[in-house]
């Protein structure tokens, strides 16, 4: 008995849609060459650890983001308003990479930040205010700067 043709199409199709929301949900949520995952303890990270990045100019982070893992690359700048989706963030590490200066404002709006690391970068200074208004923030790590 042969298999109506509508029916022969629906794996296909139903294969399709299973590609694509898998695509969707890992592209939308960490930028390549980043991966997305959650932790057992339930926290979702965007991991670019060791990814060779010069620049994240352009990178749309899920605000589902806990925890976004920059370090170890040759980010030399961040863009104003990078961080803006990242509305449940609580950990940004930036340690070893190149950094020069921040600009005024990156944080704001960021009130689940509690850490952020910008352990051996190239920071002479950060703007004044730059962590004002982040209530839940404790924990600094500027070393191997040449903060002032």
């Amino acid at each position: 008995m042969k298999t109506p043709a509508r029916l022969q199409v629906l794996p296909a199709r139903l294969a399709l849609v299973v590609v694509i929301v898998l695509l969707s949900t890992s592209t939308l949520a960490c930028p390549p060459p980043c991966y997305f995952f959650q932790n057992q303890e339930l926290v979702w990270t965007c991991n670019c650890f060791l990814q060779g990045l010069t620049s994240i100019d352009g990178f749309q982070f899920d605000a589902r983001t806990q925890i976004l893992e920059l370090s170890n690359n040759s980010i030399a700048a961040l863009p104003a308003g990078i961080f803006d989706s990242l509305t449940a963030i609580e950990t940004i590490d930036l340690t070893n990479n190149m950094v020069t200066s921040l600009p005024a404002g990156i944080f704001n709006g960021l009130i689940t930040l509690t850490k952020l690391d910008l352990t051996r970068n190239r920071l002479s200074s950060l703007p004044a205010g730059i962590l004002d208004n982040l209530p839940r923030f404790g924990e600094l790590e500027p070393c191997a700067n040449s903060i002032g």
